[in-house]
């Protein structure tokens, strides 16, 4: 390999260190090749450690990071991808919580309903899971919001 090495020439042996992934397919069509970056050895293997560390193969780390930056430049809003990583992740566990909270409270419910012994106590859980159905929906829309900023 010379001084320059292009993303596209570089042998898939190197280009999936450790079974790395490609990035997600795009929701507004198929992607084109549009062009051929070159680097230096040095640039190279920083971008393929980088890579590595996202389990992305280092053509598709490049792609990604490149068009974070240019919208971040074009919107001037600063998209920290691992900030956003770890808030989904705990958006999604609070959600999953939620879910398990209330089906725990529904089958309160349906037992106070069947035993007929525990009206009220049946009516609260019943108020309290409408709450929590309303957190998951809540939830789960931060989640939608989150995954599309994270293409």
């Amino acid at each position: 390999m010379g001084d320059k090495e292009t993303a596209t020439a570089t042998p898939v042996a190197r280009s999936k260190p450790g079974g790395a992934r490609k990035r997600e397919h795009s929701q507004e069509g198929r992607r084109r090749q549009r062009t051929s970056l070159s680097y230096n050895d040095t640039e190279w293997l920083i971008i393929e450690q980088a890579a590595a560390l996202d389990g992305l193969t280092p053509g598709s780390w490049v792609s990604r990071y490149a068009l974070d930056a240019a919208r971040m430049r074009i919107s001037g809003v600063t998209l920290d991808r691992g900030v956003l990583s770890k808030l989904y992740d705990a958006i999604n566990n609070l959600s999953n919580q939620l879910a398990k909270i209330g089906t725990n409270l529904n089958q309160i419910a349906a037992y106070g309903n069947s035993t007929g012994e525990i009206d009220t106590v049946s009516a609260q859980a019943s108020s309290i899971l409408d709450i929590v159905r309303r957190r998951i929906a809540e939830s789960r829309g931060l989640l939608a919001g989150l995954r599309h900023a994270l293409r």
